[in-house]
C-alpha cells in the first residue's frame, strides 16, 4: 500500500529521473576514463584499510611485552603458546599456556599478549578510518562532477577532461573534500561508539537506540548535502562553505525533486547490482559444474562470482550516480550550454521537467561565471 501511494505521488517525476539517468550514462560512456579511475581508486581504498589495520594493531598491542603472568608467576613469552580451539589433537580449553605443552601447563583465559586501547584513541582511530575511506570516495565523486561539467559546458572533441578533473580534486579542491568528509567521519565514528557502548551495556538500550537513530538521520542528511556540495566543488571549484550555500539555495528551490530523483535512481542502481551479481553467480556456478568441482567448491565459486559481479557493478553505478547528481546541478544552474552542445538530450530534459513543473523552464542562476 505504501509503495502504491509513493508511486502515485512521484509518478510524474519518473520520466525526468529516467532522462537524467540517460544523460548521465551518455556522459560516462563518452568518458570511460571515469570508470577506470573509479576502479583504480578502489585499490587505494583497500590499501588504506590495510594500513589502518596495521596502525590499529600497533596501537592496541604492547611491543615491549616479553613475559606472561599466570597465577602470580611470570613466564617468558617464548615459552608460552596460544590455544584457539579444542580438537582431538589438542584437548585443552582455549586460552594461553606456558610450559612444555603438557597437560599440567599453567593456563589462563584470553590471549597471551593482552591488548587494550584507550577510549579516546579508539574514537580517533575510527574517525581516521572513516575520514580516509570517505575522502577517497569523494575524490572520485568530485572527479566525475568536474568531467561531466566540462562535457556539459564546453566539450572539447578528442580530449578527455577526466585527468584534469582528477588533478583538481587532488590539489585545489582536496581541502574542501577533506573537510566535508571529516564531518561525516565524525558522525560515523560516534555511531560506532554508541553501538559499542550499547553492546557493552555501558548505556541503556533505549538511550542507545534513540542516539543511534538521531545520529543515523544526521548522517543521512549530511551525506545528501555533501553529495551535491561536492558537485559544486567539482564543477565550479568552490570552497566547501560556498558550495554549501549553493546547495542550500538548490534545496530551498528544488529540495523535494532532488530527494525523489535520488531515491528513484538509487533503487534502480541497487536492483541492477543485485541482478548483475546473480548473473555472475550463475556463470560462476556453471563454470564450476563444467569443471567437475564438488558441491562445496561449486558453492564457493558461485559466491565469489556474485561478490565480484556485485562489487564491479556497484563501482560503475556509483560513478553513474555521481554523474546523475552533476547533471541535475548543471541543469539547475545553466542549461543553455547543454542546448548548444547536446540539443536532443537538452530537449528531452526540458520536456520531462515540464511534466511536473509546467511552464517552468529552469533557466538557472548563472553560476557558470566561476566555473573551473
Amino acid at each position: 500500500m505504501l509503495t502504491a501511494c509513493y508511486y502515485y505521488v512521484v509518478r510524474n517525476r519518473i520520466p525526468f529521473a529516467a532522462t537524467n539517468l540517460k544523460v548521465a550514462t551518455t556522459a560516462v560512456n563518452e568518458m570511460p576514463a571515469t570508470l577506470y579511475y573509479a576502479y583504480g581508486i578502489m585499490l587505494v581504498q583497500i590499501l588504506w584499510c590495510v594500513l589502518w589495520c596495521l596502525a590499529l594493531y600497533g596501537t592496541i598491542s604492547d611491543p615491549d611485552a616479553d613475559s606472561v603472568t599466570i597465577n602470580g608467576d611470570d613466564f617468558d613469552l617464548d615459552d608460552c603458546y596460544q590455544v584457539t580451539s579444542t580438537t582431538d589433537e589438542v584437548n585443552k580449553p582455549t586460552g594461553c599456556y606456558c610450559g612444555n605443552e603438557s597437560d599440567s601447563d599453567p593456563h589462563k583465559d584470553g590471549d597471551c599478549i593482552e591488548t587494550s586501547i584507550n577510549g579516546g584513541i579508539w574514537f580517533l582511530m575510527l574517525v581516521s578510518f572513516y575520514w580516509g575511506v570517505t575522502t577517497i570516495s569523494n575524490v572520485v565523486h568530485c572527479t566525475v562532477a568536474g568531467a561531466v561539467a566540462t562535457w556539459w559546458f564546453n566539450p572539447a572533441p578528442g580530449k578527455s577532461p577526466v585527468t584534469g578533473a582528477l588533478k583538481r580534486s587532488l590539489t585545489t579542491s582536496f581541502g574542501s573534500i577533506a573537510f566535508g568528509s571529516l564531518l561525516v567521519a565524525i558522525i560515523k565514528a560516534t555511531r560506532q561508539v554508541v553501538r559499542a557502548a550499547r553492546d557493552n551495556k555501558d548505556i541503556g538500550p533505549a538511550l542507545a537506540c534513540v542516539l543511534d537513530c538521531m545520529l543515523g538521520i544526521l548522517e543521512s542528511l549530511l551525506e545528501i548535502f555533501n553529495r551535491y556540495a561536492f558537485c559544486y566543488v567539482g564543477i565550479y571549484g568552490y570552497d566547501f562553505r560556498t558550495a554549501g550555500r549553493s546547495v542550500w539555495t538548490l534545496f530551498k528551490e528544488r529540495g523535494l525533486t532532488v530527494i525523489v530523483n535520488d531515491d528513484l535512481l538509487d533503487n534502480v542502481f541497487l536492483l541492477g547490482c543485485i541482478l548483475v551479481g546473480v548473473i555472475s553467480c550463475g556463470i560462476a556456478y556453471g563454470y564450476g559444474k563444467g569443471a567437475g568441482m564438488d558441491g562445496p567448491n561449486t558453492g564457493a565459486m558461485a559466491f565469489i562470482g556474485f561478490f565480484i559481479g556485485f562489487v564491479l557493478c556497484l563501482l560503475t553505478m556509483t560513478t553513474v550516480s555521481s554523474a546523475v547528481a552533476t547533471v541535475f546541478v548543471c541543469f539547475a544552474e545553466d542549461p543553455a550550454p547543454f542546448a548548444q552542445y547536446h540539443p536532443d538530450l537538452h530537449t528531452q530534459l526540458v520536456t520531462t521537467w515540464q511534466q511536473f513543473y509546467p511552464g517552468d523552464y529552469h533557466r538557472g542562476t548563472g553560476a557558470q561565471a566561476g566555473r573551473v
